[in-house]
Parts: structure tokens; sequence; C-alpha cells
């Protein structure tokens, strides 16, 4: 069973964190959360079209995972590496899900969500760090 009232307010908990993001973020951030509405927006839509609570959840989960692997290998960045541990965590639960083959439990459920939630704060407390400023040039 979908439930549309998580769908909803995680798709406005993240559209209000890529507002603060696409404000305060850099590039890379900008980047990535763009990555994450993508890939968020599309299991929500997957979810709806389908009725199938898990399957798009698991497959946007793995596209988000392989595009911040190749960001990681451009950037290193240090909250890169938070976030794409953060993500490995969640796929991480959806593959112990999928191996007891029971319906989906309230914890399960909280786990996912928390660990979207920690997602999304990852990348706006990037975006909020104070950024360094630039080396005065060598004289």
């Amino acid at each position: 069973m979908v439930h549309v009232g998580t769908i909803v307010t995680g798709l406005v908990v993240l559209t209000v964190c890529g507002v603060i993001v696409f404000w305060r973020g850099g590039r890379l951030e900008r980047l990535v959360a763009l990555i994450g509405f993508v890939c968020w927006s599309g299991a929500a839509a997957g979810q709806l079209l389908t009725g199938s609570n898990l399957v798009p959840v698991v497959l946007a989960d793995l596209a988000l995972a392989v595009a911040l692997l190749v960001l990681i290998l451009r950037h290193h960045r240090p909250w890169l590496y938070a976030l794409f541990a953060v993500e490995a965590v969640r796929l991480l639960l959806h593959a112990l899900y999928f191996q007891s083959h029971l319906p989906p439990t309230t914890g399960y459920r909280l786990a996912n969500n928390v660990t979207s939630y920690l997602c999304l704060a990852i990348v706006v407390a990037a975006s909020l760090w104070p950024k360094p400023k630039p080396a005065p040039p060598a004289a």
C-alpha cells in the first residue's frame, strides 16, 4: 500500500531543502540536490503509478548511489563521502527487506524515511557550511 501522505510530506521537505541548497550552495551542492530531486520525484511517481512501495524506491536509490560514486571520484568532499555512506545504509536496508520476504514493517519505513531526511540534511549542511576563502595570488 502506497502512503500518499508520506510521499507528499517527503516532496515538500525535499522542495524546501532544494530552495535552501540553490540559495546558499555551490555548484556541486546544487548538482547533488538536483540529482536527489530527480531520484526522489521519480521514486514517488513510480510508487503512485505502479502501486508498489519498494521497487521504485530501490531503483531510485541505486541511481543516486551510482551518481554519488561518480561525483566522489571527481570531487573529494567529506560531505559526499558521508552522503554516500548513508545511501549505502539505505541500500543495505533494502537488501535486508528483500531477503526477509516479509511485508514492509513500520520499523523499515521509519528507517527508510530517517535515512532519506539525513541525506537531505547532509546536503543542506554542506550548502550552509562556510566556504573557504581563495588564497591570495602569490607575488
